[in-house]
């Protein structure tokens, strides 16, 4: 129990003001609340075995460097998503292929490997042994911040026009695409 209350307070705290709680609060502004819910869960348990299970294996197989350029790279494809304004309804697409849940559990995958509440849940792991109990303890504290944020997304969807939406939306993919880009170039150098 010790090691499932760790988890769930530490990465709550961590992903206060993360930018994958930011990317919640965007999507959850602009696409159907019920895919973007359905998307994070996905992203977010994902996530968190892959930083559970086989973080260690990744670490170690794939330079931070690779991953925050392949990050980057991804965040300035979502901003360019979020302008093509194809997700309207509950049953969205993309490109009549990708149901907006997938694309959406993809981009907050991406937007974790290699973060701070994704190191912080793999050294608690690491730490205590207990696989369950820090996989569930982290994934509810991310699930926590992230409700939070897709709640403040959905009441700013009603309240400002969907254009503005739209572009401050792309404008934050674009920006964390830009650092993580910027982050993975200073890597290099």
């Amino acid at each position: 129990m010790e090691a499932f209350t760790s988890a769930l307070l530490m990465i709550t705290l961590a992903e206060m003001g993360d930018k994958t709680q930011l990317m919640a609060l965007a999507l959850a502004s602009r696409y159907p609340v019920v895919q973007v819910i359905l998307g994070v869960c996905l992203g977010i348990l994902t996530t968190n075995l892959v930083a559970v299970a086989g973080g260690t294996i990744i670490g170690e197989a794939l330079p931070v460097t690779l991953v925050r350029l392949v990050s980057g790279v991804a965040f300035l494809g979502f901003a360019a998503w979020t302008l093509r304004d194809r997700c309207k309804d509950e049953a969205c697409t993309v490109n009549d292929r990708l149901p907006c849940f997938l694309a959406v559990g993809s981009a907050f995958f991406l937007a974790e490997l290699g973060d701070k509440t994704q190191l912080t849940a793999l050294a608690l792991a690491a730490d205590s042994g207990e696989f369950l109990s820090v996989w569930a303890g982290s994934s509810l504290g991310m699930g926590l911040a992230a409700a939070l944020a897709i709640a403040i997304g959905t009441l700013a969807h009603r309240r400002l026009p969907e254009r503005a939406v739209k572009w401050v939306s792309a404008g934050v993919f674009a920006l964390f695409g830009v650092l993580a880009i910027a982050d993975g170039l200073t890597d290099l150098l």
